[in-house]
């Protein structure tokens, strides 16, 4: 069996700009349960970040952490330029954003793929929806596919293999 896509290269073979974005939703109540796979997910490139004031959960990539963890908590209001990636873990659901089309070394795309693979293949979450988006400021400007069911994800992610 070929080896799937990721879930960016359609967005990045057709050159839409400027950010990437990645939503999978599962069923109701399912919060911990993606705090429990994620957290037993070896990550090299991203590390956690908790805003406990908004009780968010997100993982920065590690050459930029510092600089977003001051922005979405601290004294950095500036914004960070250039090419980053982040990941939120939301109620019920996970969003990759890749900023300016994210950084493709083999590392960072490897913790994306192992978060996505360990959520799908957890026995316990149901996914209930999924979306592959541009846009800017964490905005889906255009939605590029969306489906409801897992099989529908894989799929995709198949189909994409054609813009390698």
């Amino acid at each position: 069996m070929e080896k799937p896509g990721n879930w960016f290269q359609e967005l990045r073979a057709r050159k839409f700009n400027p950010d990437w974005i990645l939503e999978i939703l599962f069923q109701p109540g399912s919060e911990r349960l993606i705090q429990d796979v994620i957290q037993k997910t070896t990550l090299e490139m991203f590390r956690k970040f908790e805003l406990k004031k908004f009780n968010r959960i997100y993982y920065f990539c590690r050459e930029h952490f510092d600089d977003l963890a001051g922005i979405y908590d601290g004294p950095n209001k500036k914004g960070v330029r250039g090419v980053y990636n982040v990941i939120e873990l939301k109620e019920d659901g996970i969003d990759f954003f890749r900023y300016q089309g994210g950084h493709f070394n083999r590392e960072i795309v490897d913790d994306e793929t192992k978060i996505i693979e360990s959520l799908l293949n957890d026995p316990r979450l149901k996914m209930t929806s999924w979306k592959v988006a541009w846009g800017g400021d964490e905005v889906f400007s255009e939605i590029v596919k969306e489906g409801k069911t897992l099989q529908e994800f894989l799929n995709y992610l198949n189909f994409v293999t054609c813009f390698d």
